[in-house]
């Protein structure tokens, strides 16, 4: 940052006095406007004998005359206004300088007791560039605008005119004015107003200490209104979390802790001076010793200390109280979910007003966290909307878990034993708790468990429905559709003679049938399942859809979610004239019906049923047939997967991350543009989802930091901790990503030590390290997954294993029996004989084997072993060679039939290679320039120099049937010599002479 230039001149000195004179002369009220006029002559008088006299600056401050003139003076904004213009006559230089402390003239004026829109209108206007300089605390001048509390509006909007991009300059810490605009108990919505329409993206930005700006205005702001303003402009913040994994609700809480604590400040110092008041009138009436002791006063009548207490004013606690609690109602009614989410704490945000103490274990000792205060109202209040946000978005909560008064008047959430083992007393509390149990049971062991207890110990036979469609769908264990068949075989015509009597009783409408309508859709959903399913029964679809389609129209969510299923893989169409079901069970070419899955799925949606809000948002991205929809359908499809998402769904949230991360989507084989893409928020969708443990997310998050994509910087550390994550549940694609990054650290390892300086002492222990480098574990671990993927058909695992064993950086005792058997062209061949569609890297490989096994005795071998197979490992309806050919013609045609393939499938080394085996004859191909001439157009046009070069010969010459094309043949050479392509350079002369000629 430019500083100040030390003192020299005199006239400098005169006019500093001059300045510094004014301004404590109006800072005390002894500067008249009649005295006014003086100065300036005396200041323009200055400037005439010495036009750098407002350059120069105190040598032991380093303020210059517009330092000195704006930071102490209380003249009126017109006189400052008059007397910055005339020191700016000569030059505005010294408004870019900065004072020893690190701040120029406007941001010292900024931080004056009164600023004027019109003097930081005159500064910017001297000196433009002043506005987006930054001080020692690299900060612009707009900070310290949104750092106070009584700055005006029009200042704001003065700095942001004469640097448009100051609201998106983040500080050192990456915060943007607008975390300090949020950050203030009464933030100025006006500012934050113009804040977010100069940046709206403002709200998504991201602070070091992983802080949005609603993170700073719930952790201070009492004005609901500015909160709800940062909310609607970017909805998603309510559920992000800062570095410690607290959301904004978790922030809002505590604020209520913060007015509390500093209420009982307030009434404390008032106790305390009241009773210093009451002292001191007692000494004057009573003639006291002087030298009162107040801790003795305090403690002689107990009486009294109560009746002060007492008296204490309590308005501080109850007003700031409210205020807060405003914010934490919104934020909590805004987003339910969030008051189940907990932080690094293990807290959710009700923990944090309750008197507990929960140890947690640090690394280094046992620490106390919550709860920091008691605050039964709002424990109270915050205990029923979380068990009111439990049982909206999983319903099992509503019945697992109670509120319970405990000693104190407190509140806390407690598991009720008997709430799980009572059993109910009906047919129809059987069927709702047990379908409770049924919905949660993917996730919940504890509702697993439930319902497995009242089957066997209660001998209840409407659980032991529904434990056996657990038992056959795999929630125990692996899949035990024997089980299920014996359940189904018991309780199914129990279930139908149960149904049938329901519905006589709904039919005769009888006075205890308040539930049947309830009761009967939950049992035509239990048995229209086992009926698709074949579980005890005969499987029969179309006998299973009736039964879905009865419970769906009294508005059963599963039944509706079924039959969307069911439509999606074409089972069930209403559109075609067979009905239900088309084709026989076991028939796999079905013609989905989306317009069906939509209807019944979104019926289910509209009931906040996360699954189906999940697929319909899936269902309505895969029914877009042409470009004029795509708006429509993805707009609706986001907002279904939000819905899902915002409920927990981890499936959800790494699906609306996939589809805001694409940047245009193919449609109908036309690329359009994606109307919702947004790869901030689906990073952060990403992340919740692998919070979450949700494996593909775990993958997804892994790729972007091994990659630096989505706006990520690159950390290959990060990414190896989602990436062993995704692994370790067995995600196949998390598994190569892992062992390509750290086969990758390993490789920059390697050559971090052979290019560190080292004396020749030195070099042979360096040796024996690189050797042991090789076989490290970061390398076994990288093979590791690298095969394991392999192993379970990952093409590009295979590829990356061939190329490691083609050259030769796969050591000996890491490879398998089969490698050490065959070397690459293991895994060559098999992506060749089994990557659908074929590999086109492993195909131009096994094409260089055959035209030059010679490279090595694996490729020899290969070579050999197909010959005496007698057939193509890459076509199977292709000519098997006959009998009688010669090893040498079976390598030359089964090195073309490969070349021809990659070639075809876009690879630039296959279409080289075949454009130069054409050009001259090679591999026991035929010499004909004019069929190269496609290949070497295609390698050319991928930037190959040798393809260029090549081709640029054949029209610059006219060789084979090619005409004579000098200019074309003189732009591929040259465009080859660019890339310094050897054999070009050399042509570029004759071509030049040609040129001559």
């Amino acid at each position: 940052m430019a500083t100040g230039k030390p003192l020299k001149s005199t006239h400098g000195r005169q006019l500093l006095n001059l300045v510094s004179d004014l301004a404590i002369a109006s800072f005390d009220g002894r500067t008249t406007r009649p005295d006014f006029p003086q100065v300036l002559e005396q200041i323009q008088d200055i400037n005439s004998k010495d036009i750098v006299a407002s350059r120069l600056a105190d040598a032991e401050t380093g303020n210059n005359a517009f330092h000195l003139a704006v930071s102490k003076s209380r003249l009126a904004p017109d006189m400052m206004i008059e007397m910055l213009k005339l020191i700016a006559a000569n030059g505005s230089e010294g408004l870019k300088k900065a004072n020893k402390e690190g701040d120029l003239p406007l941001h010292l004026y900024l931080l004056q007791r009164t600023v004027s829109a019109d003097v930081v209108q005159c500064l910017v206007s001297l000196s433009p560039a002043s506005a987006s300089m930054v001080n020692s605390q690299g900060i612009i001048p707009l900070f310290l605008c949104t750092m106070r509390d009584d700055i005006s509006t029009e200042v704001v909007k003065v700095l942001c005119k004469a640097f448009p991009a100051g609201p998106q300059t983040a500080n050192a810490t990456n915060s943007l004015p607008i975390h300090f605009a949020a950050k203030k108990l009464r933030p100025n919505k006006e500012i934050l107003k113009i804040l977010l329409r100069r940046h709206p993206a403002g709200p998504t930005c991201m602070n070091d200490h992983g802080q949005l700006p609603i993170h700073c205005a719930a952790g201070t702001a009492e004005d609901l209104e500015a909160v709800q303003m940062i909310v609607e402009a970017h909805p998603m913040a309510v559920l992000i979390p800062d570095r410690l994994g607290r959301l904004p609700l978790h922030l809002a809480v505590l604020a209520i802790g913060n007015a509390h604590t500093q209420a009982l400040q307030d009434e404390n110092e008032e106790i305390m001076l009241q009773k210093r008041m009451e002292q001191l009138s007692l000494q004057k009436k009573g003639g006291e010793e002087d030298d009162f002791d107040m801790d003795d006063a305090g403690h002689d009548d107990d009486n009294e200390d109560k009746a002060n207490q007492s008296t204490a004013p309590t308005w501080p606690m109850q007003e700031r109280g409210q205020r807060s609690r405003r914010v934490v109602h919104y934020l909590a009614r805004f987003c339910p979910i969030t008051l189940c989410v907990r932080n690094n704490f293990e807290a959710v945000p009700v923990d944090t007003v309750l008197s507990k103490v929960k140890p947690e274990r640090s690394k280094r000792k046992i620490v106390a966290v919550y709860g920091l205060y008691d605050d039964p109202v709002t424990a109270r209040w915050l205990l029923i909307l979380h068990r009111e946000a439990l049982r909206s978005h999983w319903a099992i909560y509503g019945s697992l878990q109670s509120l319970r008064k405990e000693d104190g008047g407190e509140a806390a959430l407690s598991t009720t034993d008997e709430t799980l083992t009572a059993p109910p007393s009906d047919i129809a509390s059987k069927l709702s708790r047990y379908q409770t149990y049924y919905e949660m049971s993917e996730f919940d062991p504890h509702a697993r468990n439930a319902l497995k207890q009242h089957a066997s110990e209660n001998s209840d036979w409407i659980a032991r429905a529904y434990l056996g469609i657990l038992q056959g769908l795999g929630h125990f264990g692996n899949p035990d559709r024997e089980s299920a068949g014996k359940i189904g075989t018991e309780v199914i015509p129990k279930l139908l003679t149960l149904l049938e009597e329901e519905r006589r009783l709904e039919k005769d409408a009888s006075p205890t049938a308040s539930n049947k309508s309830t009761t009967v859709s939950q049992i035509c959903y239990v048995v229209a399942l086992y009926h698709e399913l074949g579980w005890g029964v005969r499987r029969d679809t179309r006998l299973a859809v009736e039964f879905y389609l009865e419970a769906a129209h009294r508005q059963h969510k599963l039944a509706q979610y079924a039959l969307g299923d069911l439509a999606r893989i074409g089972r069930y169409s209403p559109r075609r004239p067979e009905g239900a079901i088309a084709g026989p069970e076991n028939d796999t070419s079905l013609t989905p019906d989306l317009e069906t899955a939509i209807h019944w799925y979104a019926r289910a949606a509209a009931q906040s049923h996360a699954p189906a809000q999940f697929q319909l948002g899936q269902v309505l991205q895969e029914s877009i047939h042409s470009a004029n929809h795509v708006d429509e359908r993805l707009t609706q499809a986001k907002k279904y997967l939000e819905d899902a998402a915002f409920q927990g769904h981890g499936p959800a949230q790494y699906q609306l991350g996939a589809l805001l991360a694409k940047p245009s989507l193919e449609i109908m084989q036309n690329v359009v543009k994606n109307p919702v893409y947004n790869p901030q928020e689906a990073l952060r969708w990403f992340r919740m989802a692998a919070d979450q443990g949700f494996p593909a997310a775990q993958t997804m998050l892994g790729v972007c930091y091994a990659e630096g994509a989505l706006g990520i910087t690159e950390n290959a550390k990060e990414a190896l901790v989602w990436l062993r994550k995704a692994a370790q549940h067995g995600d196949v694609v998390a598994k190569y990503h892992a062992g390509a990054v750290l086969f990758r650290l390993h490789q920059e390892h390697l050559q971090d030590m052979e290019k560190a300086p080292q004396s020749p002492i030195i070099q042979t222990t360096t040796a024996k390290k690189l050797s042991s480098v090789k076989t490290s574990e970061s390398l076994e671990e990288s093979i590791r997954w690298l095969r394991e993927a392999a192993l379970e058909g990952h093409v590009e695992a295979q590829i990356t294993l061939g190329q490691l064993l083609a050259t030769a950086q796969l050591p000996l005792e890491l490879q398998t029996p089969e490698e050490k058997e065959r070397g690459a062209y293991h895994w060559f061949a098999t992506v060749a004989d089994t990557a659908v569609p074929p590999h086109p890297e492993a195909l131009f490989q096994l094409a260089v084997a055959c035209q030059t096994p010679e490279i090595s005795r694996f490729a020899h071998k290969f070579v050999e072993s197909a010959y005496h197979s007698q057939k193509s490992t890459t076509d199977t309806s292709a000519t098997v060679p006959s009998k009688t050919v010669s090893l040498a013609q079976f390598r030359s045609d089964l090195g073309l039939q490969y070349l021809r393939h990659a070639a075809a499938l876009g690879h630039i080394g296959a279409q080289a290679r075949l454009g130069a085996c054409f050009y001259h004859g090679q591999y026991g191909i035929q010499q004909d320039v004019k069929a190269a001439l496609p290949y070497l157009e295609a390698a050319s046009e991928q930037e190959d120099a040798a393809s260029m070069t090549l081709l640029g010969l054949a029209h610059l010459m006219g060789q084979g049937d090619i005409p004579e094309d000098v200019e074309t043949g003189k732009r591929w050479i040259y465009r080859a010599a660019e890339l310094h392509y050897p054999m070009a350079m050399e042509l570029v002369e004759e071509a030049n002479s040609i040129r001559d000629e």
